[in-house]
């Protein structure tokens, strides 16, 4: 399966109600999409917000990423991130929230935007 995570700081504090409106219309996009397997969402504290999800292809997961709430998320991005770090890629197993966070750390792969 191809497994996409990742971390969303919030800039500010005050952007907190419109990003959960915006993160769980995402993420019930991404549950209806076709291709999906699991979609998880966590934080640590009220400004770091994780997801994991995965997907049959990387085509489907491309193609969830271009249309709706996610498209027009990601153009807003900007206005409510201070950082977003994303990672990619191939496994049998879904991994834990903590393997998660250690790859966001730690994984030269993973591609990070500041805003």
């Amino acid at each position: 399966m191809f497994i996409s995570v990742g971390h969303f700081r919030l800039k500010k504090l005050s952007r907190l109600f419109s990003f959960l409106g915006m993160s769980s219309q995402i993420a019930k996009q991404a549950k209806d999409s076709s291709g999906i397997q699991v979609v998880k969402l966590t934080n640590k504290g009220l400004r770091n917000f994780y997801v994991i999800s995965a997907w049959n292809s990387k085509e489907e997961m491309r193609q969830f990423a271009r249309e709706g709430f996610h498209r027009d998320g990601a153009k807003k991005s900007s206005q409510m991130a201070a950082q977003i770090r994303l990672l990619y890629f191939e496994s049998d197993t879904l991994p834990e929230w903590k393997e998660v966070f250690e790859l966001l750390d730690q994984h030269s792969d993973v591609r990070t935007l500041r805003y």
